[in-house]
């Protein structure tokens, strides 16, 4: 997708990132687990474990679970001045698990501006300054934004990882559902078909092939819009952290969770306001 200033492109799309360069998607992924692993960013902790938060604040993952974190989408943005980066500081990547920025232009000389930041607990915004080649990770649901470009073009590759199956859609795919995405299946469908009908055109008084709507933009037409909203609907909240409770008059150990409604709302569920 593209615009006047910004433009996308979605790299997972059909396995091309990881088939024109299958040893930087496996360092970036390998990368990525390691992070989460260290940092114990995935929202499921071990049967066995203390259930200990980690500095992210998710719940500790062992290391078989991190190991399925799977590569959701892999974005390569532009995008050039003015720009408005992205303004949002309450913005979030839902249902994904880690984020992984790589710079791939040099701050100061192909741009101004650009530079990524993260809202912490007290509410500052903490800038994170990056040189051409770096790579910021953080946990998916950490709020951040990106300040207006305002001279130039800033390139950067953008890695979501997951719980969900490996996606080969041509989107940030939001179905956790097994086995490929509407989109997916569309797309082949689609390509499928009209070789079928190059082949035997269609005669009169014979049932025609069915074939799915022209694309409309990202999400297609009417009819795969509808199931997309069917299968691609996600979690309905997302977890900011979790912690043990230890037993204490005559309760049981259990945890308390912070979590989010999918849906923004005026009033964001913060610290002091969990859920048992």
């Amino acid at each position: 997708s593209e615009d006047d200033i910004a433009k996308v492109a979605f790299l997972q799309a059909g396995g091309l990132f990881e088939a024109e360069l299958p040893a930087l998607s496996a360092k970036l992924v390998a990368l990525a687990r390691s992070v989460a692993r260290r940092e114990r960013w995935s929202p499921r902790g071990d049967e066995g474990s203390c259930c200990g938060v980690g500095e992210g604040g998710a719940l500790a993952s062992s290391k078989q679970e991190v190991q399925v974190l799977t590569l959701r989408v892999a974005e390569y943005h532009e995008q050039g001045a003015p720009g408005p980066g992205l303004p949002d500081p309450h913005h979030y990547d839902m249902d994904s698990i880690v984020t992984l920025d790589v710079l791939l232009s040099t701050p100061g000389v192909d741009f101004e501006g650009g530079v990524v930041s993260t809202l912490e607990a007290d509410g500052t915004l903490v800038a994170h300054p990056l040189c051409r080649g770096d790579a910021l990770l953080f946990a998916s649901h950490k709020f951040h934004c990106v300040s207006p470009v305002t001279s130039g073009e800033r390139r950067v590759l953008v890695l979501e990882l997951w719980l969900g199956p490996a996606r080969r859609c041509p989107h940030r795919c939001a179905s956790l559902a097994e086995g490929p995405c509407v989109l997916e299946l569309g797309a082949a469908t689609s390509a499928e078909a009209n070789e079928e009908q190059t082949k035997k055109p269609k005669k009169r008084g014979r049932r025609g092939i069915k074939t799915p709507p022209a694309h409309d933009g990202e999400f297609g037409g009417s009819v795969a819009k509808r199931a997309c909203s069917d299968a691609c609907s996600g979690l309905p909240f997302r977890l900011g952290c979790a912690e043990h409770v230890p037993a204490c008059h005559g309760k049981l150990p259990r945890l308390r969770l912070l979590w989010q409604p999918r849906e923004m709302s005026s009033t964001l569920v913060r610290p002091g306001h969990a859920r048992d």
